[in-house]
Parts: structure tokens; sequence; C-alpha cells
């Protein structure tokens, strides 16, 4: 608004005014806040009494302007009369006795009118029109509101609107079919956001109407503002506690779940089993989905994670429970990672498995938000077959520590239904980065066996790295690549096993005679090829690993230890002539026992009915050679296995 200056009238006039109109619409503007309609009376007063300035602005209906007081006859005594030149169109004061209204009491005080709505400006429409017009809302603001009024109803009118803000927009959330990070995050924003405004103006509305009330009842006043001042600090410690850790925590989902780790997918044994590794993030459920409808033969799901989010984990496991899969673990299967594990038709674990529990977390959980989510925890784990007691168990341990149940527990409860070899499902437990060239021959040459194939025979050792490596990418069972590398393994074996020490050719004579002894009885056939295993197929030695698994085993290690210690090609190989006494001496027992079918040791192909003779010729002619004094003993069992 634009003022004008002031002009000053040419004479002055007696203070008391005289009594023909009444004029009660004057206003006055101090310190750019305007007061009024006041009564002329009330103003002459004020004026009188050195309360109103001559220079402040005042105006009335019938002024095209603001114009200062003393330009106003009337206002002040002689000396303060207007100036020659004063505005000449200003009305006389003067109003009639009957019409005159009563003088104010003697300490009114023309700044103590802070309900007095806001003076008119020429040209715009009454101050009382304005407040008629002026929304609830507004008048809150301004602090014309009671303080009561402020303090409670709107108090309680602005959690109202809190809360409803809130659950409007929880309630979008639900009713979304699946759960979207930046949706959520949006939303965090919006709650905290219009919960900041709706206290902002909840407390700057009450804060001017306890200052209006200070006026004339200051206790209450200042009580109503130190309530304010505490309010304002549990607001803000409140979104310090559980709002800035929510937030953050829905915009690490969005931004990747770091923390939580990257989850891989790996296709096993031609399709036949899908490998889940790393965290349970944000799309790891449609992702799963994906590769579940382009590999319509999978049975069988790996699990190796440490955890993630509950919410994802719970639409994987929907997804097993759906398709009717089976879900195995080789190592360890963490937090959130049960979910999906027990939601398999099978739960399948080897003996080294470690399946983990605890409490659910969440940044910014309430103490009664916990409480809520460890109950609904419990209440999903009862849901998948496990009774309240372990479900209660399983969600004692706080978030930091883990419960590991031992596998009895678990099959006891049914968690797991049966406890495997790892040998029998594809090779997994082992991320993405342990899929390189070197993670894979890092781990081989940690079996001391395989690094002795690498110091003996460089040839034969990266033979069987090239066909380890093609069995752990395309997911092969321990036991198949075992079989791929049998050949090489056992070659190898049996070219050097002429010079190994006179011990160790002696143990691992006695032990190949117990062993052929045993399978002979159950089955001569596979006698046959244990002895000739390069005249077997590879389902045929599957079927007899499996069948003869304990004393394969006891073999192994030995064939481990005298790769271990094998110390070159040092040893001289005896000759025929050398050997020739203890070697006629056997064969002659040999001969007068089977007769013409002692030449079965040299055949390169015997039908199945000789395959026990040949068993039976074997096994008698180590024997033998075992019951000769070490010094002969050694030397013949050297040139038989050389020339065999």
């Amino acid at each position: 608004m634009q003022r004008p200056a002031p002009e000053h009238a040419g004479s002055s006039q007696s203070f008391e005014p005289s009594a023909r109109h009444d004029d009660r619409n004057w206003y006055v503007l101090i310190k750019d806040q305007q007061f009024g309609p006041l009564d002329l009376t009330h103003l002459a007063k004020l004026a009188h009494e050195g309360t109103l300035k001559p220079d402040v602005l005042v105006w009335r209906p019938g002024f095209a302007n603001w114009v200062s007081a003393e330009t106003v006859r009337g206002f002040f005594p002689p000396s303060a009369e207007p100036r020659p030149g004063a505005v000449s169109e200003l009305a006389d004061l003067s109003a009639s006795p009957n019409e005159r209204s009563s003088l104010p009491p003697d300490d009114a005080d023309i700044v103590d009118i802070p309900d007095i709505p806001a003076p008119p400006i020429a040209g715009e429409p009454r101050a009382e029109t304005k407040k008629k017009h002026r929304n609830y809302l507004a008048r809150h603001w301004l602090g014309e509101l009671s303080l009561p009024v402020s303090y409670w109803i709107n108090g309680l009118l602005a959690n109202v609107v809190a809360v409803l803000v809130v659950a409007a927009i929880a309630a979008n959330l639900n009713l979304r079919d699946e759960y979207n990070p930046a949706i959520e995050l949006v939303s965090l924003l919006g709650i905290w956001t219009a919960l900041a405004v709706v206290l902002c103006w909840q407390v700057v509305g009450t804060w001017r109407s306890a200052t209006n009330y200070q006026r004339t009842k200051s206790l209450w006043g200042s009580v109503a503002k130190v309530f304010i001042v505490i309010g304002v600090v549990r607001s803000m410690v409140d979104f310090a506690q559980y709002g800035v850790p929510r937030i953050k925590e829905v915009y690490d989902i969005y931004a990747g779940d770091e923390r939580v780790g990257k989850y891989a997918f790996r296709v096993l044994r031609d399709g036949q089993e899908l490998e889940f590794s790393g965290g349970i993030t944000f799309g790891a459920a449609k992702e799963f989905e994906r590769f579940l409808d382009a590999m319509g033969g999978v049975r069988l799901i790996h699990l190796n994670s440490l955890g993630g989010r509950i919410l994802e984990a719970q639409r994987i496991g929907d997804l097993i429970r759906k398709r009717n899969l089976s879900t195995y673990v080789s190592h360890q299967c963490m937090s959130a990672c049960t979910i999906i594990f027990l939601s398999g038709r099978e739960r399948l674990v080897t003996a080294q498995s470690r399946i983990g529990f605890h409490q659910p977390d969440l940044a910014g959980l309430s103490a009664e938000e916990r409480r809520d989510m460890i109950a609904q925890e419990e209440k999903r784990l009862r849901a998948l077959g496990l009774s309240a007691t372990f479900a209660h168990k399983a969600n004692l341990a706080p978030p930091s520590d883990m419960w590991v149940p031992t596998t009895s527990e678990l099959l006891a409860e049914r968690a797991a239904t049966r406890v495997v070899d790892a040998a029998d499902f594809a090779f997994s437990g082992v991320t993405q980065s342990d899929l390189t060239d070197e993670k894979i021959e890092q781990v081989l040459l940690g079996n001391a066996l395989y690094a002795s194939i690498r110091r003996v025979d460089a040839a034969t050792y990266k033979r069987i790295l090239d066909r380890v490596t093609e069995g752990v990418r395309r997911g092969r069972t321990l036991s198949e690549m075992r079989s791929d590398i049998s050949p090489l393994v056992d070659g190898l074996f049996f070219e050097l096993l002429p010079y190994a020490s006179d011990e160790n050719l002696i143990a691992f004579t006695r032990s190949l005679v117990g062993h052929m002894a045993t399978i002979n009885r159950s089955s001569p056939s596979d006698c046959y090829f244990y002895v000739n295993p390069d005249k077997s197929d590879a389902s045929a030695l599957k079927l007899m690993s499996e069948r003869y698994k304990d004393l394969l085993a006891e073999e192994g290690q030995l064939e481990d230890r005298m790769f271990v210690e094998f110390s070159g090609k040092d040893r001289s190989i005896p000759t025929e002539k050398e050997v020739a006494t203890s070697w006629n001496q056997i064969a002659s027992v040999l001969r007068e026992r089977f007769g013409d079918d002692v030449e079965l040791m040299w055949a390169d192909r015997i039908s199945p009915e000789k395959h026990r003779a040949y068993c039976d010729i074997l096994i008698a002619l180590y024997g033998d050679a075992l019951k000769l004094p070490p010094v002969q003993a050694a030397p013949l069992l050297r040139y038989v296995f050389a020339n065999r």
C-alpha cells in the first residue's frame, strides 16, 4: 500500500469535540499493524494522553487516503493543531450528546486490541467482511483463536489428520500387488512431510495464540509454550529415531541393497536343478520366476544365502510351493533364506549344512512394532509346518545373533526331511566369484591328492583341471565329476604304482586282495570292472561306486597317501629273469588250481561267465605273492604291476 504524504491544517481546534456527528469507524496504523474500527472519543483521549502520536496514520470511511493524525482537527491541543494547508475535506469531529459513545476506561491501550479486525484500506472491502470470510485454518495460523481451542481442539484435530494421512498412504501400499521400493520411499517422504506440515500449522498457530493469551493471562500462555517446545522436541526425536533409519533403509533397498549383497542364479545339471545364492534383495522373486518359466524340467532349488528381505523371501517361497519344488542346502541358509528352504516339498540337507534362525529386523522399528513383527514371524513358521515351540525358539536370538539347530533337531521337527550326500547333487554352495578358473584351481589344489598329481605329472593334472572346471560350470554332481576324472587318476596311479615304496606297494596289494574278494562274492562282474575300469562305462562305474562306497573310500585314502608320498621314478623295475624264481613258483600253483583259465590274466576281453574265475586267479596271485618274504614279494609285485 502506498501511503500519502501527510498535510497539515492551518489552525488548531479545542480538544473537546463538538456534538454534531458520531463517527465510530476510525482506523489507526501503528508500526505497520492496523487497528480498528475505533470510537472517535477513544482516539481523542489517546491523542490527549500522548499515546496517539501526531505522525501516526489514521483513516475513516470517506477518506481517499490515510492521513497523519496531526492533520485532524480536534485530536491535539492548540500547540499541536494542524498547520495551514492541512487536508480540507476532513469532516467536523463533533457529535451530538445523545449519540456520543462513552469513553473507554482510563487504562485502555491501543495495542491491547488483538482481536479487532484489520482496518480497511481505501478501495478494499471492509475489515468485518474479511473476518467473516477468513477460513478456520487461517484463523488458527494467525493465532486469532482462543488458546484452549488452538491447543486442545486443534491439537486433537492435527493428530487425527496425521493418523488419517498415514493410514491412507499405508492402505495404498498394502493394496498393491507387489512391493516397489521407489513407491515406498516416496510414500515415506510423503508421510513425514505431511506430518511436518501439520505440526508446523499446529505449533505456529498455538504459539501465536499463547502469545496473545500471555497479555492478560501470562501463566497459562507460558505453560502452553513450554509444552509446545516439549512436543516439537519429541517429534524431532521420533523422526531421528524412527523416520530417518526407515527412510535410509528403504533408500538402500531402492539403491540395490549393497549391504545385503547381490543375488545370483546358476543353472545346474542341464536345467534339472537351479541354485540361488547371495542376498535376498528386491527383484529376486521376479527373476526367480523368469528362470522357472524358462526351465520346465527343474525340480530342485539349491540355496546358499545369508538372508535378506523377508517379503522377497516369502514370494520366492510361494513360487516354490506353487510349483511343488524341493529345496536343498549344501552349505548354509540363514535368516530370511529359511523361509525359502521351509517352502520346499522335500527339504534336503547334508551333515555339514547350517540352517540359521533369528528375530526379524528392520531399521526404525519401535519396541511394539518389533514385538508385532516377531509374532508375525512365529505365525509364518507355524504356517510352514513347524511347531509353536520351534517357531518361538527360532525367534529368540536377536538380529545380531543366530540359532543354528542341529541336524537331529531339524529332522525331529521335520524342518528337514532327509540328510543326503552332497556328491549326489550338483556342486553348489559357491558364489559367482568362486567360479573363475583361478578359484576353481585353488579349490582343487586344496586337496592334497591333486596337488601331488600336479607335482608328479603336470599333463595329467591339466586334463583333470579341465574336466573339473567344465563340470563345476555345468553344475554336474560331484559323483559325476569324480567319474570323469577317475580314469585319469587311476591310470596315473597304476603307472606310478611300480615305483612306490616297498611298504606302500605291499599295503596296497593287501587292500586290493581284500576288496576283490568282497566284491567277487557279491558280483563277479563288478569285481572284473573294479580291476579293469577302462573296460566299463560311466553308468556302471557310478552304480558300483554307490554300491561299494565304503570300500572305495578306504582305497581312495590309501591311493591319496601313496600320491603324496611318491618321490619319483627312481626305483628300477625288476626284469623277468630277476623275478623268475618267485614267479614260476606261484604260476605253478595257479596252473594246478585253475588250469588253462590262468591265461585269462592276459586276455583283452573275457565273457561275463568267466569274470569270477578271472577275479579268483588274481586274488590267488596277489595273495600268494604276499606270502613271500618282503624281499621277494616287493620285487615280484613291482614286476606284476609294471606288466599288467
